[in-house]
C-alpha cells in the first residue's frame, strides 16, 4: 500500500491524539530471563496494559 503525504500527515495526527507513548529498555545482560519470558507473549503492549489493570484493582480495594 502506497501512502500520500496527505495520508501520512492524517495518520501522524490520529496516532498523536488517540495514544500516549512510553518506552521500556531492557538490559539483554542483567535482564535476559524477562527478554525471554515477553518473547513468548503474543503481544507484548497487551500484557503490560493487563499487569496495570490488574495492579490498579489491587489498589483499589485497599
Amino acid at each position: 500500500m502506497s501512502y500520500t503525504k496527505r495520508n501520512i500527515k492524517y495518520i501522524y495526527e490520529y496516532n498523536r491524539k488517540t495514544y500516549k507513548a512510553y518506552s521500556l529498555r531492557i538490559n539483554r545482560n542483567k535482564d535476559a530471563d524477562i527478554i525471554e519470558f515477553l518473547k513468548h507473549k503474543e503481544s507484548v503492549n497487551n500484557y503490560l496494559i493487563e499487569l496495570i489493570r490488574r495492579e490498579m484493582e489491587v489498589n483499589a480495594n485497599k
